[in-house]
């Protein structure tokens, strides 16, 4: 009985998957036809494509690809990257709300407060513009810390195909996108303080 429910499941997310790029196909034909006939895609158009994008991304699980298939997906990401750049955290928020977490103040991660302060930092109507992945990276969504992940593993199988240093011993400072936060010192307690 488990064997079925597990395999019901695994047809069940590659049909999400098949949906998500059918629905991204779509889409980006729908956008190549208005800028084909010289017209701006909507803020809904682009916000569409950013979602089906990501969705892909986050659903493909391919155990092996071969390098065209990295670059495209490289270049995929290089895509989705520049048309969240276009867009207003607010608008972002519309596409991936943020996750309704509010205790990573007591724990030192990021939560829902820590990704307001950042976007009103910002400025809730001001572009998003160059800095998409560190607003990526302290955005607090796991839709979007799925498709971080896998940005940073295309971009390191990228450099291994290149024979280039792997992105993630060139670049030691990297892990601290993922983990940075707002932490603060919490005071220790008496039976907890260190004996000199």
């Amino acid at each position: 009985m488990q064997k079925s429910t597990y395999l019901e499941a695994l047809n069940k997310k590659e049909s999400y998957f098949q949906k998500y790029l059918r629905l991204l196909s779509k889409q980006l034909k729908k956008i190549n036809s208005l800028v084909g006939n010289g017209k701006e895609p909507s803020i809904q158009d682009e916000s569409k494509l950013v979602y089906y994008s990501i969705k892909v991304i986050n659903l493909d699980e391919k155990e092996y690809m071969e390098y065209q298939d990295i670059l495209g997906r490289f270049r995929l990401i290089q895509h989705i990257n520049s048309t969240i750049s276009s867009l207003t955290p607010r608008q972002f928020e519309k596409i991936f709300p943020i996750t309704k977490d509010y205790d990573g103040e007591q724990y030192g991660r990021k939560d829902y407060y820590f990704t307001r302060a950042m976007m009103e930092e910002k400025g809730m109507d001001q572009e998003i513009g160059k800095d998409v992945e560190s607003f990526l990276c302290d955005y607090h969504n796991w839709q979007i810390r799925l498709y971080i992940v896998e940005t940073m593993s295309i971009l390191s199988k990228l450099q291994r195909l290149r024979e280039e240093k792997d992105l993630f011993t060139e670049l030691p400072s990297c892990n601290e996108c993922l983990t940075k936060s707002k932490i603060t010192k919490v005071k220790r307690p008496v039976y907890l303080r260190l004996i000199k």
